[in-house]
């Protein structure tokens, strides 16, 4: 598996490296670069630019997006997200779209490549092939797919993953009550309380603002 997966992961990259490698924001097809991104690029504009109300009129967004990027005065989204995600998006709309485009594929890569990792470390049938994992993992058509379009699917892939963790970290709890006593608000507490208590209490106020946070791409 790991020579397919090699192989499946420099075609693909190769393929889409050279498909981009042109001196504008345009690339090889004709396609802009990054092109989903450009929506929310548009809504974190129209943030900066305190014009609320223009965040579900598609021309005044189209009108938006064709003054920040000129190269993409042809394209037109349906405004259908939030409010809350221009304000997500607004830090990039102080930069140019090349600068906030980049920086956006490294964020989605960062966060794919984190949520790839914690579900393999806890699948310890695969611990012994990490490197075959890996290839898998950049060879993914979906992370090209990601990246590619400059989507947001990687926010909403967190969610599940942290939901994962915390049930690990609350099964872990659970085992930790047996036998098990400390002190706390001044009193000892037999079988663990405590320790589950204060776990419980983090992992839900993550878990409340992860939720928070990606609802808006699921």
């Amino acid at each position: 598996m790991r020579a397919q997966a090699l192989l499946l992961a420099v075609t693909i990259w190769s393929l889409y490296i050279w498909t981009i490698a042109t001196p504008t924001l345009r690339d090889r097809n004709g396609n802009l670069k990054g092109t989903d991104f450009l929506h929310f690029y548009a809504l974190g504009s129209l943030a900066i630019a305190h014009q609320g109300g223009a965040l579900y009129d598609m021309d005044a967004q189209s009108a938006m997006a064709a003054q920040r990027v000129p190269n993409a005065a042809d394209i037109r989204y349906l405004p259908l997200y939030p409010p809350q995600v221009s304000l997500v998006f607004a830090p990039l709309a102080y930069l140019s779209y090349g600068c906030a485009l980049a920086l956006w594929w490294l964020c989605t890569a960062v966060i794919y490549g984190a949520c790839c990792y914690a579900i393999w470390r806890e699948c310890p049938n695969l611990r012994d092939f990490g490197g075959t994992v890996a290839l898998v993992v950049i060879g993914f058509p979906a992370l090209f797919h990601l990246i590619a379009w400059g989507q947001t699917s990687a926010l909403a892939l967190a969610a599940p993953v942290r939901a994962g963790g915390s049930c690990r970290v609350h099964r872990q709890c659970k085992m930790e009550t047996r036998g098990r006593s400390c002190t706390f608000g001044g009193g000892t507490n037999r079988g663990g309380n405590c320790v589950l208590r204060r776990r419980a209490t983090s992992f839900l106020a993550a878990n409340v603002v992860g939720c928070a946070c990606t609802a808006p791409f699921i």
